[in-house]
């Protein structure tokens, strides 16, 4: 699946070129653009037309539906409702282009607005009315005419992953990500048992820690464990785990109050898992689990140590994975091993947790046709790592095909790495104005050119400019005279006067080169 084209409120971008969807390839676009310039709002938007678009039923999707204003987004009742306070209130327009599995293009569009509106009176006539409310349509477009059956499995079946390592909450937040196969892990949600407890959640471990460890076990569930392998191999550590966790000895009451404590809300249907969960909480409990409890105190908790293989131990991984999600139990301590020595999560550099974090949360969910939203992977990363981090996406999700990864960075390091063919470069500008870009203009190019013509910022002493300012003064010095493409660049040079600092000496060669120029 792909995402041809999106516009929120002025901003209208193109994501990728049409020519580049002939084959099945992973496609990679890059959002860039200063602080502000709208990057994570619009995938932030995208994100929330493809999930509007998965909760509607099957008589929705026609060749065209124009929707009809509601004082309710159908969105709302997923979305978790801390996440939903805290949205500003404010008019919106925005549209979605996408296309899945090669054949079908649904157009989407959304607005919310609290303008005034006409309506027609008991005598026929329109009168103007303003209430303040905000009102909500979503519409569809489709090519095809005919098949609405196979567009809603289609629809179905879309599989969102946003990452993000800010503390922040960049994307939307919904309820239980199962609901809409979309999956945004690191953030406390509605069909976590302490969501409501705040007081009460697991002190030992924050949740950023819990959730690099629930998707390391997720995808140690999947058939084909190579991918998690390699991520490990990447960062020289052994394909195993050792866990500590604790639980209180009400751990079945526990149990029976987790449907209490699950929010209660249209949007998250009453499951029949607590029979597997009944059966992960009795192999808890027939493990060897410490002695030191008081038959007085029910709320004494023990402690439990699970060594595993993640090759072999199945089993284990699956029962700690429901617990733990689950809140039954809670960690205490996390260990890698390298070298076959322990190495604790919280000696683990900022570097290597955010790979272990996105790469894993990435293979946890992935398949087919999914869409990948990255806000600033580069974070915590050394330049290093930064510059391999576009090529390791290409080698560890090469067996999946028609994926979509969308990024928004602020790293030259990342722009550089890109691939040749099925990736894009998008600038966004304060004018609320965009391109979309062939990744083969700006890859492989070193960073003082990505700083002064991907970012339009050349920084200080940019190597970059002060090589062709050499050689067009070494075409003045030797009287060759300049052609036009020469008085192209000069001009171009002009351009990143106001971007330059006074005392900055590439400014001064270029008013030199300028003043030449102007003499000849």
């Amino acid at each position: 699946m792909q995402v041809l084209e999106c516009s929120f409120d002025d901003l209208k971008i193109n994501l990728l070129d049409v020519e580049s969807l002939s084959n099945i390839s992973n496609k990679y676009t890059v959002f860039l653009g200063e602080n502000g310039t709208g990057k994570s709002e619009t995938l932030r938007q995208i994100i929330n037309n493809i999930l509007r678009l998965k909760i509607k039923d099957i008589d929705f999707y026609k060749s065209t539906i124009e929707g009809k204003f509601s004082y309710r987004d159908p969105l709302d009742s997923f979305l978790s409702n801390n996440y939903k306070n805290n949205l500003v209130e404010k008019n919106i327009k925005s549209s979605v282009k996408i296309l899945i599995n090669q054949c079908i293009c649904l157009d989407l569009s959304y607005e919310k607005t609290n303008g005034s509106r006409k309506i027609r009176s008991f005598d026929g006539k329109y009168i103007t009315i303003s209430s303040g409310e905000f009102r909500h349509k979503f519409s569809i477009r489709s090519n095809n005419e005919n098949n609405r059956y196979e567009i809603y499995n289609l629809i179905k079946d879309i599989n969102v992953i946003a990452i993000s390592e800010s503390c922040h909450i960049k994307f939307p937040l919904i309820q239980d990500d199962d609901l809409l196969n979309y999956y945004y892990p690191g953030h406390l949600k509605e069909s976590d048992k302490n969501y409501f407890d705040k007081y009460e959640l697991d002190k030992t471990v924050i949740l950023k820690d819990k959730n690099i460890i629930l998707s390391i076990l997720k995808s140690g569930l999947r058939e084909n464990k190579n991918k998690l392998k390699d991520i490990f191999d990447i960062l020289k550590i052994q394909f195993r785990l050792k866990i500590e966790t604790t639980s209180s000895e009400n751990i079945r009451n526990n149990l029976k109050n987790l449907s209490k404590n699950h929010f209660d809300s249209i949007a998250i249907d009453k499951r029949d898992n607590f029979l597997n969960l009944e059966e992960c909480v009795l192999w808890y409990e027939n493990q060897d689990l410490s002695n030191n409890k008081d038959i007085f105190n029910k709320n004494i908790r023990k402690s439990q140590i699970f060594d595993i293989d993640l090759y072999e131990n199945n089993r284990v991984i699956y029962f700690l994975y429901n617990l733990i999600s689950n809140n039954l139990i809670n960690i205490s301590n996390i260990y890698f091993y390298k070298n076959d020595k322990e190495v604790t999560l919280q000696d683990m550099s900022s570097g290597q947790l955010c790979l272990i974090n996105s790469f894993c949360a990435i293979a946890a969910d992935i398949k087919d046709e999914s869409l990948i939203f990255i806000d600033e992977p580069e974070i915590s990363l050394h330049p290093l790592w930064a510059s391999k981090y576009i090529g390791l996406l290409q080698t560890l999700f090469s067996e999946f095909c028609n994926c979509h990864f969308i990024i928004a960075t602020h790293s030259p390091h990342i722009v550089s790495n890109l691939p040749d063919d099925d990736a894009f470069v998008v600038t966004i500008k304060d004018d609320r104005t965009s391109k979309c870009i062939p990744s083969n203009n700006f890859n492989f190019r070193s960073i003082d050119f990505q700083l002064a013509e991907v970012f339009d910022f050349p920084g200080n002493k940019n190597e970059y400019l002060v090589r062709i300012i050499m050689l067009i003064l070494t075409k003045i010095s030797e009287k060759k005279g300049l052609n036009q493409d020469d008085l192209d660049t000069v001009n171009h040079l002009k351009n990143f006067l106001p971007k330059l600092e006074d005392k900055d000496p590439v400014k001064h060669l270029i008013n030199q080169i300028s003043a030449l120029v102007d003499n000849e």
